[in-house]
């Protein structure tokens, strides 16, 4: 399975929980050194200086104006080495996001991916499809008529010719 990456707020970049591991930080780009971005992540703390080893291109024109999403190694020195990112649109609403982040880390079982057969139950009909019935491709959508006598005019069972009553 593949490694779980938390979300981080500005707070977590001084906390030290992270340091050495893969996170994820959403921020707005305020800066553009050209070796590395600086971005605001959600909640109050420090500017988070993001060291992009391949350029800043992919961040140009997008200052004070756009938010990323940066994938990378949290650093001892509060700086983040970027491995991917993604832009994410000009409008972001970062205290939700950062509520979405606390959500998170209260809840992690509800954030984690889980295997197929978890997903599907457990006991005997785990990891088994689900059957559906399905009509037979030569079954006709409407009853037959059991034989030509009962499709003509005056053989049904209101016939003058048929008791009601026995």
């Amino acid at each position: 399975m593949a490694q779980i990456t938390p979300r981080i707020t500005a707070a977590h970049l001084t906390h030290g929980q992270f340091t050495g591991s893969p996170v994820r930080a959403v921020g707005k780009l305020v800066a553009d050194n050209g070796a590395s971005v600086q971005l605001q992540l959600a909640g109050e703390g420090p500017l988070a200086t993001v060291l992009c080893p391949s350029g800043t291109a992919a961040y140009q024109g997008y200052m004070e104006k756009g938010y990323f999403e940066v994938v990378g190694t949290l650093n001892g020195d509060s700086t983040i080495s970027q491995m991917q990112m993604a832009f994410m649109g000009e409008n972001l609403d970062m205290p939700m996001y950062e509520q979405m982040v606390a959500l998170t880390h209260q809840f992690p079982d509800m954030f984690e991916p889980r295997p197929r057969a978890a997903l599907l139950g457990s006991g005997r009909m785990a990891g088994r499809r689900a059957v559906v019935p399905r009509r037979r491709v030569d079954a006709p959508l409407v009853p037959r008529r059991s034989s030509p006598r009962a499709r003509s005019p005056g053989a049904g069972p209101c016939d003058a010719h048929t008791p009601l009553f026995v």
